[in-house]
């Protein structure tokens, strides 16, 4: 608590006498009614005036607001084109006390909540249908909006994005192990060929993506647990990157910049191994620039350290 605060809690918390309250600025130079002399002329003045003055009555004050309120309702109701029983119900309103008001509108508000059950209970069922299982087949998404908010919808399109892409990664491991069939090292696919081949054309063919599946064909085995092989060979690479980024470092911070040189050191000796291992290494792999959608998932595997 501040020097202020402490000298403003002691003054809330002192003794003092009692004394009359302070007055308001408003009421300020103003004499009220009990202050005036008993039998004062004042008041028989004023209602004299006012009555010279011809005052409006209330009731002539609540006519002149219910025309006005007409009015403006009358214009509401044409700029927004309501049905003649809906500008009757406004109209209704506007004499209502304020009980009955509440009322009309928790009625309304109860119809509507009504018809728009209808509405979803109307609802076909919904499917996957044939164009958005292609381009859940492409990673593209063109979904209905808010299917996300439908658990049932939205555990169907969760159903086939995982059979896409369970068909894709055993796509890939037949690649992978076809590449390698022949007896011959020199006869196996060459890394360039093999990356031309599993992206069927939907992506850039990039020294990045050939270092990337050189891993792959590194640790390929028939086993169910690949997968798992290939995201622990990646954590490997990254966690020794770490390591021997620190160790250069010494007492100092570590640069994440310095920890990605040597991912990518690693990466490319993996592709180095790969073109004189399996193929003829006559291939020559050109650098091509991505398109902003390969560009976002490289992005996010660096973000999440797995690359």
């Amino acid at each position: 608590m501040s020097s202020s605060d402490d000298e403003l809690d002691r003054a809330m918390a002192a003794s003092s006498p009692i004394s009359t309250p302070i007055r308001l600025s408003n009421q300020l130079g103003k004499r009220t009614r009990q202050e005036l002399p008993s039998g004062s002329d004042d008041d028989e003045e004023e209602d004299q005036l006012s009555s010279a003055a011809g005052a409006p009555t209330l009731s002539s004050s609540v006519a002149l607001a219910t025309r006005t309120l007409k009015q403006f309702t009358g214009r509401i109701t044409k700029k927004l084109k309501l049905r003649p029983e809906q500008v009757a119900d406004l109209d209704k309103l506007i004499v209502c006390s304020s009980i009955e008001r509440d009322i009309m509108v928790y009625a309304k508000l109860n119809a509507l909540e009504n018809q728009l059950q209808k509405v979803v209970t109307a609802q076909p069922e919904f499917k996957v249908s044939d164009h958005l299982d292609a381009r859940i087949k492409k990673d593209r998404f063109d979904l209905p909006p808010n299917v996300e908010r439908n658990p049932a919808d939205w555990a169907k399109v969760m159903s086939h994005i995982t059979y896409h892409q369970t068909q894709v990664r055993s796509n890939w491991k037949k690649g992978l192990r076809t590449s390698m069939d022949a007896k011959d090292p020199a006869d196996h696919t060459d890394i360039f060929t093999l990356a031309t081949s599993l992206t069927e054309g939907q992506c850039q063919v990039t020294v990045e993506f050939c270092a990337h599946l050189s891993v792959m064909r590194k640790v390929y085995t028939s086993d169910s647990d690949y997968w798992t092989k290939v995201d622990q060979k990646l954590r490997d690479i990254r966690a020794l990157a770490e390591k021997k980024a620190a160790e250069a470092a010494g007492d100092g911070p570590v640069d994440p910049k310095e920890v990605q040189k040597r991912i990518n050191k690693a990466m490319h000796h993996y592709l180095e191994k790969d073109r004189k291992k399996h193929g003829s290494e006559v291939e020559e792999i050109e650098e091509q620039p991505q398109d902003d959608y390969q560009q976002e998932i490289d992005d996010s595997i660096a973000a999440f350290g797995i690359n």
